[in-house]
């Protein structure tokens, strides 16, 4: 009903932006047989495909696709809820935080871009880590993921942030499994770093930079040397003299990494009274976001006195990993947005909204005793 209404405030127009275009671009060089310097394949390969197979109704089928993936997500999310709480109002309202945010069902409509389905892809990424560290830690677990974070990579670069998080899960579970996990740790994380390395192998062999992506070098560029902003820009379009660029940046950077640094500090500090999270650029987008949004903030502080109370739960083995996974993937999500982006830091932070409902959910949880204990206090 939301997504419809969402639908229906916008005329039934699903909404694009330049980024959108660029996907499409991106698909087109793809079926070309070349990689896009700009853009990672897994979204621009939907595009395309959507393109190629439904022609100017190509943006619906995105939409649907995307509204389909987000659905499929809020399943998995009350599923995770189920391993983290017994009380089935707690994981009702933890997954309401994420199903009934307009803020949320927004990205499937007004913009065509990677954030829905980078908010799909990480409700099933925490979704695995729970099975493992809650049940008990599978090959094909551990297998789907290294596939998994290897796809969230392919569809945004931002995602090289997490994988030394999982790094981390997977050092536990080999840790402390039987040879046959221990295999399949050694066989996803090695699967997960020649992939990747593949692909920059790839990109520098094409264009002559050894990278996933030009974006997070084109956003240092602008951020070291705001005043060359527009010079920067023809870099979208193409490669051709941007290595050198980015080296004398590199340089320039080098020089005076404090006053990079005080940039970046800035930027944190300017960020907080931002709402998260972002809506979009549509008009629910707009409205919804300054009335379920929260400033970034109250999100900062919110991750902190999570990870302050999980310190005192650290004999709960599971439950206090789990959170501390959550937790990092807050921060690594925080401090990319921050310091590899100069602008709409609310919407690259899109992807730890998962997190921040499971660990409500895990709050709440916890919580509820002490509700009930009150009211059943003042009853009597």
């Amino acid at each position: 009903m939301l997504y419809l209404a969402i639908l229906l405030v916008n005329g039934f127009h699903i909404g694009t932006s330049p980024d959108s275009e660029g996907y499409f671009t991106a698909g087109a060089h793809l079926f070309g047989g070349n990689l896009d310097f700009f853009r990672t394949p897994v979204f621009p390969l939907i595009c395309q495909s959507a393109r190629a197979m439904c022609g100017p109704y190509a943006p619906y089928a995105i939409s649907l696709l995307l509204f389909a993936a987000f659905l499929g997500s809020v399943t998995v999310l009350y599923r995770t809820l189920s391993l983290l709480s017994e009380s089935k109002g707690v994981r009702t309202a933890a997954t309401a935080l994420y199903a009934c945010n307009p803020a949320v069902v927004s990205w499937c409509v007004e913009d065509i871009g990677t954030e829905s389905l980078a908010l799909s892809g990480m409700v099933c990424l925490c979704h695995l880590l729970a099975l493992a560290f809650f049940q008990r830690p599978t090959a094909r677990g551990i297998l789907s993921m290294g596939a998994l974070m290897f796809l969230l990579v392919m569809l945004r670069p931002f995602f090289i942030c997490l994988t030394p998080i999982l790094l981390l899960a997977y050092l536990y579970f080999f840790a402390t499994s039987r040879a046959k996990i221990k295999a399949a740790v050694i066989l996803s994380a090695a699967f997960v770093t020649v992939a990747l390395l593949s692909y920059c192998l790839a990109i520098q062999e094409q264009h002559g930079m050894f990278t996933l992506s030009k974006v997070s070098a084109i956003n240092r560029c602008i951020m070291a040397s705001p005043q060359d902003h527009k010079e920067i820009q023809k870099f979208w379009t193409t490669s051709e003299g941007f290595p050198e660029y980015v080296e004398s940046i590199d340089r320039k950077i080098s020089q005076d990494k404090l006053a990079y640094a005080k940039g970046r500090i800035r930027d944190f500090l300017l960020s907080c009274p931002m709402y998260y999270p972002n809506a979009g650029f549509g008009t629910v987008g707009k409205v919804m976001n300054k009335v379920v949004g929260f400033p970034l903030w109250f999100t900062y502080v919110f991750v902190f006195l999570f990870m302050s109370w999980q310190w005192t739960r650290r004999r709960e083995k599971d439950t206090f990993l789990y959170s501390a996974l959550l937790s990092l993937c807050c921060i690594a999500t925080i401090f990319t947005a921050v310091w590899g982006a100069y602008a709409e830091f609310p919407r690259l932070m899109m992807p730890m909204y998962p997190c921040l409902c499971l660990m409500a959910g895990m709050a709440l949880d916890k919580a509820a005793p002490l509700f009930r204990t009150a009211a059943s206090g003042k009853k009597s």
